[in-house]
């Protein structure tokens, strides 16, 4: 693949140059070889609708975007067309996403974050939440 020019994300410098988001890490298909790029993205539930994405170098490590991703989203449905349908966003990862600064800020904004990884403090949070908390939650 071959790519020119620049486009979004801008730093405060300016536009990224699209080449430097193709970049070696950590590859999930073991082909350390070969430059990657990463997308993050979010869908709608009725249809897979892409609603909101960013596109990352391929070094980016997953463990760092639980919090941006997370404002981002949280920004996003407080535009005025969203806001007033009151969505409420189920958030799927996989555990290398899961940290406990992810879970705590979910928990503050009462947004459901899945799956969670097994373990000693997985089951704290858990016992954290109320029975009062889930039975007001559908």
């Amino acid at each position: 693949m071959s790519c020119t020019g620049t486009s979004p994300p801008s730093t405060s410098r300016g536009p990224t140059p699209i080449a430097n988001w193709f970049t070696y890490g950590h590859s999930r298909d073991h082909r350390p070889d070969t430059k990657q790029v990463n997308l993050e993205l979010d869908v709608s539930h009725d249809g897979y609708v892409p609603v909101l994405y960013q596109v990352l170098p391929g070094n980016t490590a997953d463990i760092t975007r639980p919090l941006p991703h997370l404002r981002a989203l949280l920004h996003f449905l407080t535009r005025p067309e969203l806001a007033e349908r009151r969505l409420r966003p189920i958030l799927v990862s996989d555990c290398k996403m899961i940290t406990p600064e992810a879970a705590l800020a979910c928990h503050r904004h009462d947004l459901y974050l899945g799956p969670l990884p097994n373990g000693k403090a997985t089951g704290q949070v858990l016992q954290s939440v109320s029975a009062e908390e889930l039975a007001r939650i559908p």
